[in-house]
């Protein structure tokens, strides 16, 4: 991300010409996608607008159980106007495994259908459904879990050391990857999530006042340390401080700062 948000340091002058006008998808999806990107405050800001102001696009979260899983995506493809395209999207290409058990698949080429209400219907994984777009996507299996979305197996922790500052925001590139995702369709964009266990981006969306408080109660979390902040945090401890006192000047967790105090002092 450094490359893009610091080119000029790394190559002088630069103008910044941003494309703030989307051809594809309107309100109220460019307002709450554009909210949910830019939490990361890595991110270039844009002020997306839509080239035609009549446009609309939906986005919508569905909960499933395994029961109804398969009848609720039937559902929602006999919905859809049979003249309109739909993307089925997963963030791995097994997230339609519950899919192959019900409902036949054709391969034609490198692309991969399924036969849903009498319908071909795209299955695509997030990444290769970029620069794409469909009247309707509807976005598979967004649970927490090792291999949900967002992804734990992209951002293991010993990641962070090769990371640039820019990239350290939790789930970076994972919430980037959601953003294509959700941003593919031209009218409606469903999320269909476990009820038991939704994905961390879909409580973000359902429970936005959560997310605001906690950005709130600590807008430091995830940056990181520097000697600076390392000494200011020894300077607070050392002038007997408590743990919330400390984590409230420093906008950090009370977890944050026993973990750095720890490892503070396991280093002298």
């Amino acid at each position: 991300m450094s490359l893009f948000n610091r080119f000029d340091e790394f190559f002088g002058p630069t103008e910044i010409n941003k494309i703030e006008t989307t051809y594809r998808f309107g309100e109220p999806l460019i307002g709450l996608s554009a909210q949910f990107i830019q939490r990361n405050r890595a991110q270039i800001k844009k002020d997306i607008k839509p080239f035609n102001l009549q446009t609309k696009t939906e986005l919508s979260f569905q909960s499933y159980d395994n029961k109804s899983y398969c009848q609720i995506i039937e559902g929602l493809v006999a919905s859809i106007p049979e003249d309109k395209s739909i993307f089925l999207l997963g963030r791995y290409s097994f997230d339609d495994y519950y899919l192959s058990f019900v409902y036949k698949s054709i391969k034609e080429g490198n692309r991969f259908y399924y036969i849903i209400g009498n319908r071909k219907i795209e299955f695509l994984t997030v990444h290769k459904s970029k620069g794409l777009e469909a009247d309707y996507v509807i976005l598979l299996q967004c649970n927490k879990d090792t291999y949900g979305f967002p992804s734990l197996i992209n951002d293991d922790r010993s990641l962070q050391y090769v990371l640039t500052e820019g990239d350290r925001y939790l789930y970076s590139e994972e919430r980037r990857l959601f953003y294509v995702a959700i941003t593919r369709a031209k009218i409606k964009t469903w999320v269909l999530y476990d009820a038991r266990i939704p994905s961390v981006f879909v409580d973000e969306f359902l429970n936005p006042e959560k997310k605001e408080e906690k950005f709130l109660k600590y807008p430091n979390a995830h940056k990181p340390w520097t000697s600076k902040a390392d000494k200011y945090l020894l300077t607070l401890y050392k002038d007997g401080k408590s743990i919330r006192e400390i984590a409230i000047k420093m906008g950090r967790s009370q977890t944050a700062i026993v973990m750095r105090l720890g490892k503070l002092g396991s280093n002298n």
